[in-house]
């Protein structure tokens, strides 16, 4: 195994000499550089991977309702969420419950009927270990979908470091 390597590094240093030499030579008055590079650089291109362990849980829902008025909806979509945001905090003192987008729109059917409202919140957690628990509290806060439940590693550049490595 030494020896085909040993070869292959041989030939590559002939080839990249010769290539020296002919660029430096009197047939050319230009210089030329890998990538516009001046001489003294060296690119090092690499690849590593590191394992680790998520340190957030990240639980992405709905909260859904219909009002006769847009002034009503919004109103009562209000009170969800901020009854479904102490429900999640009272579980879980850590999690941080934000809305992520609201939409409203009119429903017809031979003439306005009413208005529905939906909003997409995201509860997140450091308790990764207690994930099942968050997922619990969102759908008994009053959750009328759950989208779907991430694990994430927020720190990032311990695992970046280790790669680099």
């Amino acid at each position: 195994m030494k020896k085909p390597i040993m070869i292959f590094s041989f030939i590559l240093t002939l080839v990249l000499m010769c290539g020296l030499i002919f660029t430096n030579t009197s047939f050319t008055n230009k210089k030329v550089y890998a990538k516009g590079l001046d001489s003294g650089h060296i690119i090092v291109v690499g690849k590593g991977e590191v394992e680790a362990q998520p340190d957030t849980i990240r639980v992405s829902f709905s909260l859904k309702c219909k009002a006769e008025t847009m002034q009503a909806g919004q109103a009562k979509m209000r009170e969800s969420i901020k009854a479904v945001t102490e429900k999640i905090t009272q579980y879980n003192k850590d999690a941080v419950v934000y809305t992520n987008y609201s939409s409203s729109f009119p429903v017809f059917e031979g003439g306005l009927l009413g208005y529905e409202f939906d909003s997409c919140l995201i509860a997140t957690s450091p308790n990764v270990e207690d994930a099942n628990g968050l997922v619990d509290a969102v759908v008994e806060a009053g959750a009328t979908s759950v989208h779907s439940v991430n694990y994430l590693l927020e720190n990032k550049d311990e695992a970046y470091i280790k790669a680099l490595k």
